[in-house]
């Protein structure tokens, strides 16, 4: 009986304070969250990145390398793979402009560049070795270079820069459109 007694008064207590809180209005223990308006949203999402990199293309090859004097020869076979990157390779060269009447946000953002094409990984398949005629390291290193930028030089002619500005407009809308923007339009700089 007397736990139960105990236990009504310090429901009281409890219901006494909670309601002298209420009446007197106590400043609240956990704050409004801050209005961050949507200029200082998109502001804040372009200012977190250095670079964007919007699109990567793996390519593989297989270069032999040769050299011979008089009936001697020597080659080298090496397989290896690369990764082109494309995008901006700096943000900050991004604008933008928020039109509040027709609720739109209006992004001007420079041309996609190759930000990288580096090799990821190589193996050395067959190789023929003579001692009057030899392969160095430097001569593969330079073959490779040499393949890597024909392999460039053909995802560009595919294409792939156009590809990755059309992937760059479909990420910036994808991360500006659930700010509430109605329209989002992306520009190239130099466009109106």
């Amino acid at each position: 009986m007397k736990l139960l007694f105990r236990l009504v008064v310090l429901l009281l207590i409890i219901g006494g304070i909670y309601l002298v809180a209420k009446k007197l209005e106590f400043p609240k223990i956990i704050p409004e969250p801050e209005k961050v308006s949507r200029s200082e949203m998109v502001e804040s999402i372009i200012e977190k990145c250095a670079e964007l990199s919007v699109m990567k293309s793996h390519y593989r090859d297989v270069i032999v390398v040769r050299k011979s004097f008089a009936i001697m020869k020597s080659y080298t076979i090496v397989r290896y793979s690369g990764v082109v990157r494309i995008g901006i390779d700096d943000i900050r060269r991004i604008r933008f402009s928020i039109d509040e009447e027709s609720n739109s946000l209006s992004v001007t953002v420079p041309k996609v560049s190759i930000l990288g094409n580096d090799i990821t990984d190589q193996a050395l398949y067959d190789e023929n070795r003579n001692i009057f005629v030899s392969i160095s390291t430097q001569d593969i290193f330079d073959e490779m270079e040499n393949s890597k930028s024909d392999a460039l030089a053909q995802l560009v002619d595919k294409g792939l820069l156009d590809d990755a500005q059309t992937q760059l407009a479909n990420i910036l809308k994808a991360l500006f459109t659930p700010l509430g923007f109605e329209k989002v339009a992306i520009y190239m700089e130099g466009e109106s």
